[in-house]
């Protein structure tokens, strides 16, 4: 029986906080055609406080909102922006959580395309959640969900059970999805290549201990030259002032180009999207990636229209970004010598850390870095190793 009254409190309890949430959770909402034209023409900072409260649960703080705001200038079409952040993840994952009876998708409140909207997934590495949104935010009468590889192969059961009612799948095909789904092998499904970019991020690789990737305070990403130098003993100060132009030159870091450029354009080629007008705009403008695997939401609005135009889907015709979720992710920097080489105004070497708006300048990081090399055990460490001729370099470096 003490069984049973636990259970039995624990459902009214349940049944309280949806009524309460719930009734406080529609107020955010127009609830008529006439309420629909009053929430449209709100102030900008009240229209986006009351679309981020309904959508995401929470109103979003001055620095989230400046952003937002500017994507709103110029007169862009505010039931389009609110669509937009209606099907992004963020709001799928907040209104589809078992604790709230929150509207489902049917109950967006202005929504002009019924049930004739084709449904979209999305079903790649780290750029699904960017990918995913700018589709949504640029394709006509399209319904996009995200779920990347991990999660896809963590809830296969709930996806594998869904797969059937989309209508159009950009899928990559990764070995996480290995005995899990094979995505060349799917109808309606329109195969694309996870972003990979080495031109500015020479420097940058990973590590692994066993099956184990070490960790930096750039979460997986390492300098070949700090680990290569830790190796080799030498010291923080001492691999600090190994970064400069002559050791770029001699590792290779400032040639091989136009092989980096033509790499990146045939891995697109090979999935049938034409990306070299694409690369040579991005170059034009000093467009870079965050890092080799992460590119920026403007290079993932670039490649999103051009996956949408090859797969039939009607593109609109306006600027607007997503925000960068990938922003708030490590950030590997170009360095001054290499951004010279390469054309673009501006290098550094501050290296942003993850989930966090902090920058560690390159003494912070090779020492960060040391401290968790430290912690490596006997086993030698597995990452994209330098030849016998720059680590030989490097070693000589460090002798000066």
């Amino acid at each position: 029986m003490p069984r049973l009254s636990k259970i039995r409190k624990k459902v009214a309890m349940a049944y309280l906080f949806r009524r309460v949430f719930t009734g406080s959770h529609a107020a955010y909402l127009p609830q008529s055609e006439e309420q629909k034209d009053i929430f449209l023409s709100l102030p900008d900072a009240e229209f986006l406080g009351r679309c981020s409260k309904y959508l995401l649960g929470d109103v979003p703080d001055d620095d989230a909102l400046v952003n937002l705001g500017k994507q709103l200038e110029g007169g862009a079409d505010r039931a389009k922006f609110f669509k937009s952040l209606f099907y992004s993840a963020e709001s799928a994952a907040y209104r589809s959580d078992a604790r709230l009876s929150l509207p489902p998708e049917p109950a967006y409140p202005f929504r002009k395309n019924g049930g004739t909207g084709k449904k979209v997934l999305v079903v790649s590495n780290c750029q699904t959640l960017g990918l995913a949104n700018c589709l949504s935010l640029h394709c006509d009468n399209a319904r996009v969900e995200a779920c990347d590889m991990w999660t896809f192969r963590k809830k296969s059961k709930y996806w594998l059970g869904r797969i059937r009612e989309f209508d159009l799948i950009f899928g990559s095909q990764g070995p996480e999805l290995d005995g899990i789904i094979d995505f060349t092998q799917q109808p309606k499904t329109h195969l694309i290549p996870g972003f990979h970019m080495e031109c500015y991020h020479k420097d940058l690789t990973y590590c692994w201990q066993g099956e184990t990737r070490v960790k930096t305070p750039l979460d997986d990403y390492h300098s070949k030259i700090c680990l290569t130098a830790y190796l080799l003993g030498a010291s923080v100060q001492s691999t600090v002032k190994m970064f400069d132009g002559e050791t770029y030159r001699a590792l290779g870091y400032l040639s091989n180009w136009e092989r980096d450029r033509d790499s990146f354009i045939a891995m697109y080629g090979a999935y049938g999207l034409d990306v070299r007008g694409t690369f040579l705009e991005w170059a034009r403008k000093g467009m870079i990636p965050h890092s080799v695997n992460h590119p920026t939401i403007a290079m993932l609005s670039d490649l999103a229209r051009l996956m949408a135009k090859k797969a039939g889907l009607t593109l609109l015709d306006h600027a607007l970004l997503p925000h960068d979720n990938l922003a708030n992710g490590p950030i590997f920097p170009v360095y001054p010598e290499i951004a010279i080489e390469r054309g673009l105004s501006t290098g550094s070497y501050r290296f942003k850390a993850v989930n966090q708006y902090i920058t560690l300048s390159l003494g912070e990081f090779v020492r960060q870095s040391f401290e968790r090399y430290l912690k490596l055990s006997p086993q030698d460490p597995r990452f994209a190793r330098l030849d016998e001729r720059a680590v030989a370099y490097l070693a000589s470096r460090d002798r000066l």
